[in-house]
């Protein structure tokens, strides 16, 4: 966990969760990223899973599920496997759906 008020420039990598209630900039490479309401994460981010409350811009890489709620922000060039925005929730981003399974379709 990063907590509120802690600042991280450079690059994190986990094989499990990251909860982020501080600020982070740089690259991260994790399972599960959650950015809590005063999480800021500037940077690439490579997870299965992005959780937002706070704000988050970069170049974003969510394998699975991106879950905005109603206090995020969240900008630059995304990619994702399913999105989800709860109202309040900002997206601003260049987004890219990422069709898993395509060689199921041919």
């Amino acid at each position: 966990m990063i907590g509120e008020g802690a600042s991280i420039k450079g690059e994190i990598k986990e094989e499990n969760e990251i909860n982020v209630q501080g600020t982070i900039e740089g690259d991260i490479s994790c399972n599960e990223l959650i950015v809590g309401k005063t999480g800021s994460i500037k940077g690439k981010i490579k997870t299965n899973t992005l959780y937002v409350e706070g704000n988050v811009e970069g170049e974003i890489d969510v394998r699975e599920l991106l879950k905005l709620m109603s206090s995020s922000y969240v900008s630059g060039k995304i990619t994702y496997g399913s999105l989800q925005i709860n109202e309040g929730g900002k997206l601003n981003s260049e987004s890219i759906f990422i069709l898993r399974y395509l060689n199921m379709l041919s």
